[in-house]
Formats: C-alpha cells, sequence, structure tokens
C-alpha cells in the first residue's frame, strides 16, 4: 500500500463525504481543510479512483516527509523523483505549494540548473503557488509536478500521478442536447457526489433504483450513468424538461456506449408513481427565485414546505425499506434596511419528518456561490418503514 493526498474542490467538506462513501473501509486522514490522505494499492488504484469523484481535482503520491526542510533537502528529493520518473533527457517540471502560506515560496528555478549539471535538458514551468493548471497537466502528460504540503507535523512531498479530466466535465456540462440555463442548474460535479454519497452502503457492483422526481435535465441521472448505475427513474412536472431529459439520456447512452433502464414520467412529485420499489432518491428540487423579495421569504418557505411534505409524504409508498435519500434544501439569507440579517432554513421540517419514516444521518452540508442569497444546505436521510 502506499499513501496519496486528495486535493479537494471548492466544496471540501462536501469533496470529504464523497471521498468517505467511495473508498468505503479505507482510513481517511485530514492533513488539512482540502488535503486527505488515504492508502491505496497502487497509482492505477488512485487513477481510478479520481475517475469516479466529482470533488477531488488531483491526487498526489507521498514521496517524503521533512520535519523543517531546507531549501537543498527539498532540491536533492525532487531530483531523485523527477530523474527516477523520466525515460527521456528532458524533464519539464512544475511546483504546487500547499498550506505553506506562512513560509516563504520555494523558487523551483533552482532544481533545473541541478538538473542540468547531471547532464539533463530541464524546464521549468512557472504557475500560481497552488499548482499548474489541471488542464496543462491533462493534456501535457510528460509535465510532472512536485507537490510540497505543510502540516503541524512538518512538510510532505509528493508528486501528481493523477488530475480531474476537465475535458469529461465540460462535455457533459455543455455538449448535452438539452439545457435551460434559466433554471438555476445543479452543476454536474455537486450532482456527482450527491450520487457518490447516496451509494455509500452500495457494493460497488450493486445497481439499485436511482430515482430524481426533480430531474429538470436529467444531470443527476446522467452522473449515476457515468458510475454505472442503470436502473434510473426521473420525473419532472415540466414536459420539455422531461423531453430535455430522455434526449440526454440517449446522447450519454451513446457516449458512453452504455444500456440504461431509464424511466422519465411528466408529473407534479406527489403524483408520479414508479411501478418500481425505488432503493435511492437523489435529487435538488425547486428552490425558490434565486433573488427572492425579503418581504415574501417568510411565505415562500412555507409554500416550498408544502411541496416537500406532500413529495416526502407519497415517497413512503415508494421506498424501499432503508433507501437513501440526498436532496437540497433552500437556506435563505436576507438583510434589512437597518441592515439586520435573517435566516430561513428548513431544519425543522427536516426534523419533522421523522413522523413519516425519514432520519437524517448527517449534518446538512452547504454549498453555494459567494453573494448567493438563496444557499443550498443538502441532507442525507433514511427511509425506514414501520415494523
Amino acid at each position: 500500500m502506499h499513501t496519496y493526498y486528495c486535493l479537494l474542490g471548492n466544496t471540501p467538506q462536501l469533496s470529504h463525504i464523497e471521498l468517505s462513501s467511495v473508498v468505503k473501509n479505507a482510513t481517511l486522514t485530514k492533513i488539512q481543510e482540502s488535503i486527505i490522505a488515504v492508502d491505496l494499492p497502487s497509482d492505477a488504484d488512485a487513477v481510478a479512483l479520481l475517475g469516479k469523484l466529482g470533488g477531488t481535482i488531483k491526487i498526489i503520491r507521498h514521496i517524503e516527509v521533512f520535519s523543517k526542510p531546507d531549501d537543498q533537502e527539498i532540491i536533492e528529493a525532487a531530483i531523485k523523483v523527477l530523474t527516477k520518473e523520466s525515460s527521456k533527457t528532458k524533464i519539464v517540471y512544475g511546483i504546487s505549494e500547499i498550506g505553506r502560506d506562512h513560509l516563504p515560496v520555494f523558487d523551483g528555478i533552482k532544481i533545473k540548473s541541478h538538473l542540468q549539471n547531471l547532464g539533463y535538458s530541464a524546464q521549468y514551468k512557472s504557475g500560481p503557488r497552488a499548482g499548474l493548471p489541471t488542464a496543462l497537466l491533462l493534456h501535457k502528460a510528460y509535465v510532472q509536478e512536485i507537490v510540497l504540503i505543510g502540516s503541524n507535523t512538518g512538510t510532505f512531498l509528493g508528486k501528481t500521478i493523477a488530475v480531474q479530466d476537465i475535458d469529461e466535465w465540460t462535455n457533459v456540462d455543455r455538449n448535452k442536447p438539452y439545457s435551460d440555463r434559466k433554471k438555476g442548474m445543479l452543476p454536474p460535479k455537486v450532482a456527482r457526489m450527491m450520487v457518490n454519497w447516496a451509494l455509500a452502503d452500495v457494493p460497488e457492483d450493486g445497481n439499485p433504483v436511482l430515482y430524481d422526481p426533480f430531474c429538470g435535465s436529467g444531470t443527476i441521472l446522467l452522473e449515476a450513468m457515468a458510475l454505472g448505475k442503470t436502473k434510473l427513474i426521473g420525473s419532472d412536472l415540466d414536459p420539455d424538461a422531461v423531453t430535455g431529459t430522455r434526449q440526454n439520456i440517449e446522447w450519454y447512452s451513446r457516449e458512453k456506449d452504455i444500456v440504461v433502464d431509464a424511466k422519465v414520467h411528466v408529473g407534479e412529485v406527489s403524483k408520479v408513481t414508479p411501478t418500481t420499489e425505488v432503493d435511492l432518491i437523489v435529487t435538488e428540487p425547486y428552490l425558490g427565485k434565486p433573488r427572492p423579495n425579503p418581504a415574501k421569504v417568510p411565505y415562500i418557505i412555507k409554500g416550498l414546505e408544502k411541496l416537500y411534505k406532500g413529495a416526502f409524504k407519497h415517497w413512503a409508498t415508494l421506498l424501499a425499506d432503508g433507501a437513501q435519500i440526498v436532496i437540497v434544501m433552500p437556506t435563505i439569507e436576507v438583510e434589512s434596511k437597518s441592515g439586520k440579517k435573517t435566516v430561513y432554513s428548513l431544519e425543522k421540517f427536516i426534523d419533522s419528518l421523522r413522523n413519516l419514516g425519514y432520519t437524517t444521518t448527517s449534518d446538512p452540508v452547504e454549498y453555494y456561490r459567494s453573494q448567493a442569497i438563496v444557499k443550498r444546505s443538502i441532507y442525507k436521510l433514511q427511509y425506514n418503514k414501520e415494523a
């Protein structure tokens, strides 16, 4: 086994949950908020792991740890890695520093002259201190990235061995036949993290029935397909969205060359009744307008509670015992003219669902862009039928 460091994306809490859901029984060690260490058998396993994740940007193989390294120690360790793992006489490299903002910037170009003294032709790729762009590492496989990670116990030196496939994410986000930007689409990476979270207790080769009752353009269903899950149900009140979701599923089936059993229905969430028992619900329901009138927010929350209560009550007739639900709920922060801020959430509503057989199995995870008024709070619940 070898130690690898996962560099998490913009939602580290959700990314961490996703990682623990996918690697299941492995021990995860938090080095810092955006760096999680995990032991894996090989680089190939690390690459395969990254292909399943939505919230991890890079995976870095551990090489060495220093208690208080000086530049010369770092240079010697970096040269050992760069020369050992290069089959050519020309070495192209860059340096990434994470969690070392309290220290002087390490001058990566110092390594170049040492490589030249060893007979190599060397090129140093400068970039942001946090690391070389993912696109460069993805498209220029010969570029090696040495990573310095600061921690309370010292500095870890590693090498990037896998980066997120931004081309594939762009493809599924922008090239699918149908989308409606006016509806505030759920980002595919967040959808992938939600699906992985829902699948935490499902065996890797399991193929549960997954239902998205507010499917929109089918983003969640496509991410389930990307993970090899093929028993899918979707529904939406908007006929155009349903038609578009069907088109997107057909398109993605051709892209991935997979056969899916997907049924997408038009209908109100409290009335659609699939013919198959549902194992998982993963969904982002209607959250209200992104910039609501502050005076109307209490009434908006009450209206959403009514919509959601009808949905959860109906889902209890569809769900298998022990079914998992990962759902987005709105948290709305409004500011009065006097500057007083008031936060409206559905936490009490979620707690009230115990009367219908639902229990929360984690604290909510927030996901939102800066300046957002309506923020996403993601909950995970379990449904248990009455004995």
